[in-house]
């Protein structure tokens, strides 16, 4: 019995040696796991800023000996930077932003020194706060380490580049997201100095992918092909080439002509963001360009005419664009105010619409737009979602979008039948509660014994902004979330976001 114990007891006693063993912390890691691990800590760029500092490649490198050394045998860990408060609204009152010291220009340098030859990922928020020395020898850098660069991303106002100074991008074979704003204080957007602007040569950026040009940017050169491209957003302004020797090449691609061309360029294109300024019309010529994975197109039209809008659409074949967007700013001078929409099958699509109209000061609003308004929508039936800004809206705009039950009401000519989210901005004209009412009324889906239509699922988001009397005698009346039957259709599952003035 006593040999069984001794045995069973020297079984369990190995037993709890091995599981000691396999449980025994581990000291260190060998290199290869470790080099990963370092990767996932620094896959967010270095953030050198007043308001941040975020350093991971270098906290890691003060670690130990052996950390430090492999830190700095990973050139790719100090590739990725960010210079500056990370804001995109360039136009932001930045008078109080403070300026770079001397040591966010170490770590500056620091962190290229190390990155030796990496593909390099460079962010650069630019303020005329920072020393204008400082501003030239970040850009300088870049610009002269352009082959490096796989992303660049520069965002500053055109009194932030040096004085002067031309910078061209040129020679970025390695680039994949190239994104630069350079606003000009002056909103009218009037005719820049070239060299006030970034130049930038398209011919030699064919991996691009995402690709953002606005503001101050010059394109030199026409397009070649994209297979890769996939973003683009251009908004440049209009650049004063005087005598330079570039003023042959490609000046601002701001017409419907060099947006089809463009196109032709673009196989992969997902979502496109393009301002059109010059009120020309395209030839429609079979067959159309094919664009099977364009999901959004922002148009930004300094002309109000639908002629070049319709005639660029009908060179086009777009099957899976599910978002437009479309933003009207010049005045009635500027084209044909009746739409007339000949191609607007290319629109049936459209799951989502954004409307915005904004008239010169002065101008009298446009007395025909619900026509036009009319002509569109008819084009998008599968619409769920539609956005209005614009200081037209009117009754007769409300009573367009109510639907029509009963046959005597003309249903045949309801307009997005499967709208689920609504969407009006506007503080000019002045509609009635019974005008919002009716419209919500005539589109909410009340449920019955819990159940809802399946094809047409009915309004479930509003949001409104507008001038609204109870009546004619312009009396204010009560909130719009206490008026029956909107009060119920909330308790039903309306998600209502009202404000009336």
């Amino acid at each position: 019995m006593n040999i069984i114990s001794d045995t069973l007891a020297g079984r369990v006693s190995s037993d709890l040696e091995n599981a000691r063993l396999c449980t025994a912390p581990i000291t260190s890691l060998i290199p290869d796991v470790l080099s990963q691990i370092f990767e996932h800590v620094c896959s967010t760029p270095a953030s050198i800023s007043l308001d941040e500092i975020a350093v991971s490649a270098l906290d890691l490198s003060r670690v130990c000996r052996s950390w430090r050394s492999l830190a700095l045998s990973q050139p790719s860990l100090w590739s990725s930077l960010s210079w500056g408060r990370k804001d995109e609204n360039m136009y932001a009152d930045t008078r109080w932003y403070p300026a770079a010291d001397k040591r966010h220009v170490q770590l500056w340098q620091l962190y290229l020194s190390r990155s030796r030859q990496a593909a390099l990922d460079i962010s650069l928020f630019l303020y005329k706060q920072d020393d204008v020395k400082l501003r030239e020898h970040l850009l300088d850098y870049v610009f002269k380490e352009q082959h490096r660069l796989q992303g660049l991303r520069l965002y500053c106002r055109e009194t932030t580049v040096p004085y002067g100074k031309k910078y061209i991008l040129n020679d970025a074979p390695r680039l994949k997201i190239l994104k630069i704003l350079v606003t000009s204080c002056n909103l009218i957007r009037p005719p820049v100095r070239l060299d006030e602007s970034i130049t930038v040569d398209t011919s030699r950026l064919s991996k691009l992918q995402i690709l953002t040009l606005c503001g101050n940017v010059f394109i030199l050169n026409e397009m070649g092909v994209f297979d890769s491209l996939q973003f683009v957003r251009f908004w440049p302004n209009k650049i004063d080439v005087g005598d330079s020797s570039m003023s042959h090449e490609l000046a601002l691609p701001l017409s419907s002509s060099v947006l089809l061309s463009f196109l032709h360029c673009v196989p992969h294109i997902q979502e496109l963001s393009f301002i059109i300024d010059l009120a020309t019309t395209l030839p429609i010529t079979p067959p159309r360009l094919v664009l099977r994975h364009l999901n959004m197109l922002i148009l930004d039209m300094n002309t109000r005419g639908s002629e070049i809008l319709d005639s660029l659409l009908g060179n086009l074949y777009i099957p899976a664009m599910e978002t437009l967007i479309l933003r009207f700013y010049g005045d009635s001078s500027s084209g044909d105010r009746r739409w007339r929409w000949n191609t607007g099958a290319v629109l049936e699509s459209v799951r989502s619409l954004i409307l915005e109209w904004r008239r010169p000061e002065g101008e009298m609003p446009d007395l025909i737009h619900d026509e036009n308004l009319r002509s569109l929508l008819q084009c998008t039936p599968a619409l769920k979602s539609l956005d209005i800004n614009a200081e037209w809206i009117s009754p007769q705009t409300l009573s367009l979008l109510t639907l029509a039950h009963e046959p005597s009401e003309n249903v045949v000519n309801n307009l997005c039948p499967k709208l689920e989210a609504l969407s009006l901005l506007n503080v000019n004209r002045i509609v009635s509660y019974q005008n919002i009412v009716d419209l919500i009324s005539s589109r909410f889906l009340r449920t019955q014994g819990g159940l809802e239509n399946p094809k047409f699922p009915g309004l479930k988001d509003v949001f409104i902004r507008l001038r609204v009397v109870e009546n004619e005698n312009d009396a204010e009346g009560p909130e719009l979330e206490d008026i029956e039957p909107i009060c119920s259709f909330i308790k039903e599952g309306l998600q209502l976001n009202a404000m009336c003035f």
